[in-house]
């Protein structure tokens, strides 16, 4: 790098394949800092750069052939890693992966956003590796602090939050036509299956009640929910903006079946709306939730105890409505955590703890 790129600040790298929403979520915080000159993101998909930000494209066949893709993205890395001052990796395998390679090669300091639970990493090799062996680690929470610190990782560490706007309160109670509300496409740690024993369990005991799960869904399991509780669930489809707020708004009570976390954001957005919640304690949620007093939380599996909690929050008259104002509550003394500049402080501090406080310090340090 020449002394005058490095005066202009940081050069970054950004592998990740977030949604288009999260991406920029999390692009957000980092262009807001004077000392970040540029920011190349190594997605499989275009999307609308914000400023100082760069889409590196792939060719029509990595965008659309998914592992022709990530072999493309790692070697255009791989390439072009003597450019940056820092590689950041979202989300361990493979974007972790990627940048964990270009960082040893180009002696770059390299950044790991572990934005799930910090054990579904340690059980898999190929995303325990490029964790445990990062410069930093960006977490969604203190509890995947306290487990990485734990296990021995010395490194900086800072919570990342997706920083997020918290909606005005709604106005009145509102056309509650909803029941349950589930967000997220159909994924392996959401255990939707799970999920739909939970519903027929509801179902059996003779609880009325109506479900909208809101994602992409196979056909497969569409045709099994159909099947077992006929027109009592709808599938909207992948909902964003407004309608997902409509969503938030006509329905009482928001449902996770997850197996693994980090800090879903659906959770924090169905609070902000005024929703009770009942999870699991995956992630970070058993700190977002306070059991008992804005939602339930039940164990993983146990369908018993989460059919429980939402027969209580369904049949007892005001309990799904107060427990939805506490949780509004809840994220109202949390907001200052979700702001644009409170994630950009962290983001400055690991900069700070892997000597990169100006855009100067590689150049300095003879890079």
């Amino acid at each position: 790098m020449s002394a005058t790129g490095a005066r202009d600040g940081l050069r970054l790298a950004f592998v990740g394949g977030l949604s288009e929403k999260k991406l920029l979520q999390k692009l957000a915080p980092l262009t807001l800092l004077p000392h970040v000159a540029a920011i190349d993101v190594y997605r499989r998909a275009p999307f609308a750069p914000p400023a100082k930000v760069r889409h590196v494209a792939l060719s029509p066949l990595g965008r659309s052939v998914s592992p022709a893709g990530e072999l493309e993205k790692c070697a255009r890395l791989l390439a072009a890693g003597g450019r940056y001052d820092a590689v950041i990796g979202c989300f361990q395998i493979l974007h972790g992966l990627w940048a964990h390679l270009a960082g040893k090669l180009w002696r770059a300091p390299v950044i790991q956003l572990v934005i799930t639970d910090v054990a579904w990493n340690l059980r898999r090799p190929l995303a325990r590796w490029p964790m445990l062996a990062a410069d930093a680690c960006g977490v969604r929470g203190e509890g995947a602090a306290e487990a990485l610190r734990r296990l021995g990782f010395a490194g900086p560490l800072a919570v990342i939050h997706n920083p997020m706007a918290i909606p005005a309160r709604p106005a009145g109670s509102g056309d509650k036509a909803n029941d349950i509300l589930a967000v997220g496409d159909f994924a392996a740690e959401k255990d939707y299956p799970w999920m739909l024993a939970v519903l027929s369990a509801l179902a059996a005991r003779g609880v009325a009640f109506t479900a909208t799960l809101c994602g992409r869904f196979p056909a497969e399991f569409r045709r099994a929910v159909a099947a077992g509780l006929g027109d009592r669930v709808s599938f909207p489809g992948h909902l964003r903006g407004p309608e997902l707020e409509r969503a938030y708004a006509r329905s009482r009570v928001l449902l996770m079946t997850s197996h693994t976390e980090g800090l879903p954001m659906a959770a924090v957005e169905a609070m902000a709306a005024g929703l009770a919640v009942a999870v699991t304690a995956a992630g970070e949620l058993p700190w977002l939730v306070r059991d008992g007093r804005d939602g339930r939380i039940a164990p993983h599996g146990d369908t018993t105890a989460m059919a429980d909690a939402l027969e209580a929050l369904l049949t007892t008259p005001g309990l799904a409505r107060d427990m939805g104002e506490s949780g509004r509550r809840r994220i109202e003394a949390l907001a200052p955590l979700f702001t644009t500049e409170a994630v950009a402080d962290a983001w400055r501090r690991l900069f700070a703890g892997v000597g990169l406080e100006d855009g100067a310090a590689r150049f300095d340090n003879g890079r």
